[in-house]
């Protein structure tokens, strides 16, 4: 008669790992400086213009950034229903290397006439430096 062996079953498990394009874009960001801490006044003052202007920038980057006297920054995203909106961001007080978003809306009807006036008036001129 022969005994009988249960068959062996470990209880060790293998952690995890993320997988490294993750890592890879998570390290990219850091190392960038990548990102804007949005502010609560855009969504309580532009609503879905807002967001839609947020996502826009995350998802295309900016069509084009422009720069004010005061260190302003303007990006602007065209929607995907042709209106063209500007998020404002500037250097955050206690860390020049952090952005914060100031508002983000979409000016008068949103045509391309009337950004290019508002920036104008704002006194901004195109910016072609590193993306903030």
């Amino acid at each position: 008669m022969t005994a009988y062996a249960a068959p062996y079953v470990s209880t060790h498990q293998t952690p995890t790992r993320p997988a490294p394009i993750i890592v890879l874009a998570v390290l990219i960001a850091l190392a960038a400086g990548i990102g804007v801490a949005y502010s609560a006044h855009a969504v309580a003052h532009h609503g879905s213009d807002a967001r839609a202007i947020r996502r826009c920038i995350e998802q295309n980057g900016p069509a084009q950034v422009w720069r004010d006297r005061e260190d302003n920054f303007f990006k602007l995203c065209q929607l995907p229903d042709g209106r063209w909106g500007a998020q404002i961001i500037k250097r955050a007080a206690e860390n020049a290397s952090k952005w914060i978003e100031k508002t983000a809306y979409v000016k008068g009807n949103g045509s391309w006439q009337a950004v290019a006036r508002w920036l104008d008036r704002m006194g901004a001129t195109p910016y072609h430096g590193p993306i903030p």
